[in-house]
């Protein structure tokens, strides 16, 4: 949810620069105000562009996670009457073509004694998958530094967007309407090494550098028109919502290994509308009631199409082994999603006094249904039986897969909390608790080679606390801690059956904080800010082994900035992961193909400096 600035009847803006890290420069600059009494306009934009920072130990290339991007947006505001103001936006961003798209390739075994996949220590010289003393596909990185690996420069990521939307806002009075209507048009491309290692494990025909290839392009359009005011002690809100997309999303993906190639051409439309409303009511002086509801009707049309055929041939029915067709009239009305959802919420809040509120509620939330792509079929049997491979999820030979669709997930939700304001407002505390019942819950599951999303009934509980202190002049203290338990029911997993698990990116412990001290000069001021933040234990899939598990772990940042006041100049300083920690973000288990866990990790230490000119 982006909250843009809105053209003002004042002459403002700004520009920024920074230069940091890795050759990282960005600049940013805005400047808007009036074109006349009933018009007023605002431009903004900005551009950044860096090195990466994950390097090859393989190939004298450049380093991969480079940064490429500029945007711009346009506003211009206008009052067409006393009543009535239009105002009308667009944006446009792009990120050229720039090295993204690769893995660390820790190589990994099945332990038969733990009845799951482990790592393969680097000093173990054994029995594995090609032979003795063999690592994946005769490769092991022995370096052990998570900025540094060996890959082969083949990933980028290239994207594009572009965005108008008008506003219309019709005062009533003690009511105000309003419309949003917008368009957006969105396309990326994107490849990947998809082995991480430097050896030719996915590769097009010659001269080629298929790998691992997908894109989107997508095309949106929403309207929105809403009601909202005060009648009494009463505030409304109503509306009615519209939503249209259409994409198409082709992918690729050559496996000499396997002695064939995959295309898959995916395409998929959705039509959604919606009618909304809430009502605040003041049953006391101190006691507050809110209600809510919404209906939503949505509707979903799939299509994927993928075909494998001889590596290095094409499409060609000759050289077909094997097709795979989710759509209709293949599937029928499987390829059909029409769902009528609705949520709502009840609540209430009562405040003693003005330094304090006690809140209780219930909502029901909602989430459609959709459809996995399923990485050209790769869970599907018929295609393992078609190259004669093994299937770890088990048979079933289906021509429409259950792992295609997945259903519309329902949520209950219960929640209370309290905020209270003391020592003289000086100290803020806002502490909640909540349980979470879940129908169907859209968990994401990394299965094969392919991540999809799966359907599972689930509770997750918590408590979450926030402290915010200004116990002197010129000092800030904040900290938040959340507790969160999950479960989900009956989960498919590759190597230990079915059972219940963690919900994938949940970690247990989350605490964050920071602290400010400000010193006030005769020619402006001074802040030193430092902050950080611990992230516990979490799986990056539903399946919850040892493969997709995440440590957990500290990171922490400073900042200091000189604040010229008077000259509306700001100069900053800055430094980001201290310590250079390596923080894992992902780790997918191809172990049941290819012998290895793919991970990814954060940036290392990034340092830099920024100017900030105000007026």
């Amino acid at each position: 949810n982006f909250i843009t600035t809105r053209p003002s009847k004042e002459w403002n803006g700004f520009a920024e620069i920074s230069a940091s890290s890795y050759n990282d420069t960005r600049l940013e600059a805005a400047v808007g105000g009036p074109l006349s009494d009933t018009v007023r306009f605002r431009l903004s934009g900005g551009l950044e562009k860096a090195d990466g920072w994950l390097k090859n130990s393989s190939l004298n290339t450049p380093a991969q996670y480079e940064k490429n991007s500029f945007g711009i947006r346009g506003q211009l505001e206008a009052d067409l009457s006393d009543a009535l103001t239009a105002r009308i936006a667009l944006s446009y961003d792009k990120s050229p073509r720039h090295r993204e798209g690769t893995y660390i390739s820790r190589p990994s075994y099945f332990n038969t004694a733990i009845g799951s996949v482990d790592y393969l220590p680097a000093n173990v010289e054994g029995d594995y998958l090609l032979g003795p003393g063999l690592d994946h596909q005769f490769y092991r990185d022995t370096d052990g530094n998570t900025f540094r690996t060996g890959f082969n420069d083949v990933g980028y990521l290239q994207n594009e967007r572009i965005s108008p939307t008008l506003y219309l806002t019709y005062n009533l009075g003690e009511a105000t309407l309003t419309s949003i209507s917008n368009y957006t048009k969105f396309k990326f491309d994107y490849q990947e090494d998809a082995d991480g290692t430097p050896l030719v494990s996915f590769v097009g025909t010659p001269g080629d550098s298929g790998y691992f290839n997908y894109g989107q392009d997508l095309d949106q359009y929403s309207q929105e028109l809403r009601i909202n005011g005060v009648s009494g002690d009463l505030n409304y809100t109503a509306g009615m919502y519209y939503l249209k997309t259409s994409q198409v999303q082709p992918q690729r993906f050559p496996v000499p290994s396997f002695g064939i190639e995959f295309t898959n051409d995916v395409t998929q439309s959705t039509n959604s509308w919606a009618v909304f409303g809430q009502v605040e009511k003041s049953l006391t002086d101190k006691l507050k009631l809110t209600g809510g509801l919404r209906f939503t009707n949505e509707k979903k049309r799939f299509s994927s199409k993928s075909y494998a055929f001889l590596f290095g041939a094409s499409a060609t029915p000759a050289d077909i082994v094997y097709d795979y067709t989710a759509s209709n009239p293949a599937v029928g009305s499987a390829a059909h999603l029409n769902d009528n959802l609705w949520s709502g919420k009840l609540g209430l809040d009562y405040q003693p006094n003005e330094n304090s509120l006690v809140y209780v509620s219930v909502s029901r939330g909602v989430k459609a249904g959709g459809y996995n792509t399923n990485l050209n079929g790769f869970p599907d049997q018929t295609f393992l039986d078609a190259v004669g491979g093994v299937n770890p999820w088990g048979t079933g030979n289906t021509n429409f897969i259950p792992e295609t669709r997945y259903e519309a997930e329902h949520l209950l939700a219960y929640e209370a909390g309290v905020k209270l304001d003391l020592m003289d407002k000086k100290l803020r505390v806002n502490a909640s608790t909540f349980y979470y019942d879940y129908k169907n819950f859209q968990g994401y599951n990394f299965r094969g080679v392919a991540g999809i999303v799966a359907n599972n009934d689930g509770r997750f509980y918590g408590a979450e606390l926030e402290i915010a202190a200004r116990p002197v002049h010129g000092l800030d203290i904040n900290l938040a801690a959340s507790l969160l338990d999950t479960k989900l029911y009956d989960v498919t997993t590759a190597y230990k059956g079915i059972r219940d698990t963690q919900a994938a990116q949940a970690p247990k412990i989350t605490v964050n904080g920071s602290v400010t001290k400000s010193f006030d000069l005769s020619f402006g001021s001074l802040a030193i800010t430092w902050d950080g933040n611990y992230l516990g234990d979490r799986y990056t899939s539903t399946d919850n082994h040892i493969g997709t598990q995440i440590r957990g772990s500290f990171v922490h940042n400073a900042r200091v900035v000189l604040n010229l006041e008077s000259q509306g100049v700001e100069v900053a300083a800055f430094v980001k992961n201290i310590s250079n920690k390596d923080r894992m973000v992902f780790s997918y288990d191809t172990n049941a193909y290819w012998g290895n866990f793919l991970q990814g990790f954060a940036p290392p230490r990034w340092v830099g400096v920024s100017v900030r000119k105000t007026f």
